[in-house]
């Protein structure tokens, strides 16, 4: 019977969101922990120490506040696993207008966010020192719900 509650309470935010329930995303988050993947190899893992955080409003629209960078923007629900997020406003202007698609699951009190970015994508990254670039890259960021 313990299983049986722990499965049905790991459920009921998605059911909820299929059913026209509230979006699980919506709510503040603290950012924990980033993992840059390129061309298949981890290249940076790191845990989020800075006190980072991002919010998801029901009304569609996110901010990001960051020691680096305040960020805000507007955010869809492709389905249930993918949002489409376009930044409308940044301390760093040539990030404004960029849209992306990212993978978003929300598990319990934790939110995962992963883009991917291919060799087009890529080339707006400045290239490493030997001149190349990655062909590939995701970028995955862990959030857990701020209390």
């Amino acid at each position: 019977m313990n299983t049986l509650l722990r499965l049905l309470l790991l459920l009921a935010p998605l059911v909820a969101f299929a059913s026209g329930g509230p979006d699980p995303i919506v709510g503040t988050w603290q950012h924990t922990l980033i993992v840059q993947v390129a061309d298949g190899k981890v290249v940076r893992r790191e845990q989020a120490t800075d006190g980072s955080s991002m919010e998801f409003r029901a009304d569609g629209t996110w901010t990001l506040s960051s020691p680096q960078n305040q960020a805000s923007g507007t955010y869809r629900r492709l389905d249930r696993d993918r949002i489409e997020t376009t930044i409308t406003g940044s301390d760093h202007p040539r990030q404004i207008g960029d849209a992306s698609v990212k993978r978003a699951v929300v598990q319990n009190d934790s939110l995962i966010l992963t883009v991917d970015y291919d060799s087009e994508k890529m080339k707006v990254f400045p290239a490493r020192a030997d001149g190349t670039r990655p062909q590939s890259m995701s970028v995955t960021s862990t959030f857990r719900r701020a209390r």
